[in-house]
């Protein structure tokens, strides 16, 4: 009984100061200690009005001697909620002597919105720390946090964290070299410098931190921009050798150049730098969406050159300079760089990242970039263990992006546009987690499922904390998805699901339903009823099929008479009628090409043309065999054309050339008389005259060449269309060819004509 009392004693005391002890650590809410007691290495303290008891210079006693871990937090209760009364409490300084009695400290956090201010001695017994927390502390400017610093031995320091620290100066925000000063003789190995208002950062900082490992400049704008404004004076420096952790999320612009500039100071001239110049960005109130980025790396002697490109501007960035080893590598092992508007990931830069370990490239716009770029990006990066591609709108991803990633233990992939997981993922055997939350994944076809089966058991042999993260997503209760909604309720599976509680949009009713035994039943039977309507389609549908097929046979073989009859009845009514009848084509060419047509086209289309008109009479007319001699051209034109029924155009190079037969067929179109085109050789669109370029787009064509046997179409499909556009111009009726070979428009109509409501008789 004695011995239990003395261990309570020992684990948990609550005093009378609304101070618990646990063990070595002292926790106090809403109050302070007067002393500390002995064994006590650790002291937090929340809620409380810090200045009322600074006064009272409360860390004068010597009790505080043993204290190692020193966390102050007055603006939040212990539970991590805010202070109901923090706006009315007055605001703070650490004095000159605060630290007299804490030079055991190893690590200090403060956060307060009321410290305003340090005064000069305040870290100068700090002699032993090597974390020191002062972020969200936006009241403290940079200069009175880098005067509190200076003459400081701080030789242990590792970890120091400025975020949200306010940069103030007259002219421009900039982090002075009086500031790296202060760690030229620390160990300093973290930097957080994250939702800094800056501007600038000076030359120092290359030589200023040898024993850098991390540094997160996100949310940063502009210093993260000019962060390695000192490479151009330096490219040398030291103070990247043993980075390993780049945070640059966010970083890159602020959300708005504009609002940017009203930031700075009314007489500050950022156009004056050498590093950036965004003057001329200003007035176009650009937001970060527009700022594509690309990043990428410029290999030098030694160096690896990170940058970033923006593709809408001629801005290339340089972010941070590395060393390389002997085999090109780049030392990195975790690079934060989500929301900065990529499009493109450079494979300079992936293939010298091969000791990276956790890569984030969440929030850009990857899904701009070329899927045989894509599937390299990891490709030379085989220790990574964490990849993070949520929100790039991915809407695919290639089959092997992650072949060589075996170390792989998470993959986000949710807030993307997934329907599936369409790459290779069996190989991912150290796998714990893998996110596709939020896609637009309806449900998992059989394959998939099976490939899932399959990985789950390689999983099981190597680990048992897999899980799958499938919130989100848009499923769908309906016969199709089935075996998915039975993976989803089989306890083989669901164990490793997460959450294991899913709704799905029921594809009859339209509403959202939970995925359990009941949805499961109702895609069965919506399965089998769509089984039982199918089998009656089908035998409805043969039998329309049947009949349909029936009618149409009938309707072609009443058509085909009809077109037979039609056509004897026009070829006899034209044989009766008197020698003035029209002649059925003007053949138009130029000279150049007058062998080819008179020895071949010519002689080829009149035979074929008479056996079909059953007449001896020549069929056709051309301007060197018709023409009276003594009449203008222009005029005879006009006549001969008026004559004859279709005009058909031998279109060649030469022929696009010539005035006199651009004449004849814009002749032929304003009297109304249908155009044929025999395409002689290839002639581009933009050496055809408009007039011609019209019909050569919308009408169907002849191809004759002089190395062809027989033009394309046949001779006999050509003549009965020219045969189908002469009864056009003597009958009432509308036609058109038929499907038995005549001439066709790319719209169903015959070549040189347009009519919609022709009536075929060929």
């Amino acid at each position: 009984m004695i011995f239990t009392t003395l261990v309570g004693c020992l684990i948990a005391v609550v005093s009378s100061e609304e101070c618990w002890r646990q063990r070595d650590v002292l926790l106090c809410d809403d109050n302070m200690p007067n002393e500390v007691q002995a064994g006590i290495t650790i002291v937090k303290i929340f809620n409380v009005d810090l200045n009322a008891y600074l006064q009272t210079d409360i860390f004068q006693h010597r009790s505080w001697r043993t204290v190692e871990h020193l966390v102050l937090k007055p603006d939040m209760d212990s539970s991590g909620g805010n202070s109901l009364d923090v706006e009315t409490r007055p605001s703070f300084v650490l004095p000159s002597t605060f630290s007299d009695y804490l030079y055991n400290l190893v690590e200090l956090s403060v956060t307060s919105e009321n410290l305003i201010g340090l005064h000069k001695g305040a870290f100068h017994n700090l002699t032993k720390l090597e974390v020191l927390d002062f972020a969200g502390n936006v009241g403290i400017t940079l200069t009175n946090f880098t005067a509190a610093l200076l003459g400081n031995n701080m030789d242990n320091l590792k970890i120091l964290n400025i975020s949200q620290i306010s940069v103030r100066s007259p002219l421009i925000r900039t982090f002075g070299g009086e500031f790296f000063d202060c760690f030229r003789s620390s160990h300093l190995e973290e930097l957080d410098l994250s939702k800094t208002d800056s501007l600038m950062i000076p030359g120092e900082i290359a030589d200023a931190l040898p024993f850098l490992k991390s540094i997160n400049l996100g949310d940063s704008g502009y210093l993260a921009a000019n962060f390695m404004a000192a490479m151009y004076l330096n490219p040398n420096g030291r103070s990247f050798k043993f980075l390993r952790k780049l945070n640059i999320n966010n970083a890159l612009f602020p959300d708005s150049l504009t609002d940017a500039k009203l930031l700075l100071p009314a007489d500050s001239d950022i156009s004056a730098t050498a590093q950036l110049n965004l003057t001329h960005l200003w007035a176009r109130n650009c937001v970060l969406d527009e700022f594509e980025s690309i990043p990428f790396a410029v290999s030098l002697e030694n160096r690896a050159i990170l940058y970033m490109k923006y593709e809408a501007t001629n801005i290339s960035r340089p972010i941070v300079a590395l060393p390389v080893d002997s085999m090109g590598a780049i030392p990195l092992k975790v690079l934060d760089i989500s929301q900065n508007g990529i499009i493109s990931m450079d494979l300079n830069l992936t293939a010298m990242s091969r000791y990276m370990e956790d890569i984030d490239l969440s929030n850009n716009k990857l899904y701009l970039m070329d899927t045989s770029k894509i599937k390299h990006i990891f490709k030379n990066t085989p220790n990574i263990y964490r990849i993070n591609l949520s929100n790039n709108r991915l809407s695919k991803l290639p089959d092997d992006i992650f072949s060589t990633n075996t170390n792989l233990e998470y993959l986000d992939l949710s807030h993307n546009r997934l329907s599936t997981l369409d790459f290779k993922f069996s190989h991912l055997i150290k796998l714990k987690v893998l996110n596709v939350s939020f896609n637009e994944i309806h449900y998992f076809e059989h394959n998939m499922l099976s490939r899932l089966y399959f990985y789950r058991q390689s999983v099981l042999l190597y680990s048992e904390e897999f899980s799958m993260q499938l919130s989100g997503n848009p499923f769908v209760c309906s016969c199709e998805s089935k075996e998915f909604l039975r993976w989803i309720l089989d306890p083989g599976f669901s164990n490793y699901i997460q959450p294991q509680n899913f709704k799905c949009l029921q594809s009859q009713s339209q509403t959202s339903i939970s995925i359990d035994e009941n949805a499961s039943a109702d895609a069965e039977f919506e399965c089998k009823l769509t089984l039982i309507i199918g089998v009656c389609s089908a035998v409805s549908g043969t039998l329309i099929i049947i009949l349909g097929i029936a009618t149409l046979l009938m309707c072609r073989r009443y058509r085909s008479k009809r077109k037979e009859r039609k056509l004897a009845l026009f070829i006899a009514k034209r044989n009766d009628r008197t020698a003035d009848e029209q002649t059925p084509i003007f053949l138009s060419y130029c000279s150049e090409n007058d062998d080819f047509v008179s020895n071949v086209i010519y002689p080829t289309l009149n035979s074929s043309l008479q056996k079909i008109l059953k007449t001896d009479k020549t069929c056709i007319a051309t301007g060197d065999l018709d023409f009276r001699p003594g009449i203008h051209v222009a005029e005879e034109i006009v006549t001969c054309i008026s004559n004859c029924s279709v005009l058909v155009a031998c279109v060649s190079k030469a022929f696009c050339k010539k005035t006199w037969c651009k004449n004849e067929v814009f002749t032929a179109i304003h009297e109304q008389r249908p155009v044929v085109l025999i395409l002689l050789e290839e002639v581009e669109l933009s050496l055809m005259p408009k007039v011609l370029r019209k019909h050569f787009l919308t009408t169907t064509r002849v191809t004759w060449t002089r190395h062809d046997i027989t033009p394309k179409p046949d001779v006999q499909t050509i003549c009965r269309g020219i045969v189908q556009l002469m009864a056009k111009e003597q009958d009432d009726s509308n036609v058109i060819v038929g499907n038995n070979g005549c001439l066709m428009s790319e719209d169903g109509h015959p070549s040189g004509y347009h009519n919609e409501n022709a009536e075929t008789i060929l």
